[in-house]
């Protein structure tokens, strides 16, 4: 089962344990989680739910400009005991099959070249790799 996030404590606790087990990017608590969700109002969260135990989560940011309206795949992680289990591509399709009834048919994700699982993933789901080489810039003033 595949629920969008709740706000929950018990989802947040979910994500937060899933997030540690892959990439541990996630370094505050729950208060804070659910803070920052409700001031992205574009974004969004969906967990994988195997027997009531939290296995996977992928997270989407809706992008509206003049040209397109989209969804880029922000991140999605797989709990390292649960990988190998096609959990990611059950994810990627049912969050995919949820956003075409919005109307929304343009995917876009940006995947590090050496993560060869994602690569692999993304490309067995259709996704195609960019001819035109991007540059990713980044600016962090804190």
């Amino acid at each position: 089962m595949i629920i969008k996030y709740d706000y929950s404590e018990k989802m947040a606790q979910d994500l937060i344990r899933i997030d540690n087990d892959s990439f541990k990017e996630i370094n505050y608590g729950i208060d804070e989680l659910n803070k920052r969700m409700k001031n992205s109002s574009d974004y969004e969260i969906y967990i994988k739910y195997a027997d009531d135990i939290a296995v996977g989560y992928v997270g989407i940011l809706e992008v509206q400009n003049p040209h397109y309206n989209a969804i880029w795949i922000d991140l999605i992680a797989v709990s390292p005991k649960h990988r190998d289990n096609k959990i990611g591509k059950e994810l990627l399709k049912e969050v995919m099959l949820e956003v075409k009834k919005r109307g929304i048919r343009h995917f876009t994700a940006l995947v590090r070249e050496k993560n060869i699982s994602s690569m692999m993933l993304f490309k067995s789901m259709g996704f195609k790799q960019e001819k035109n080489s991007f540059a990713l810039l980044y600016l962090d003033e804190e």
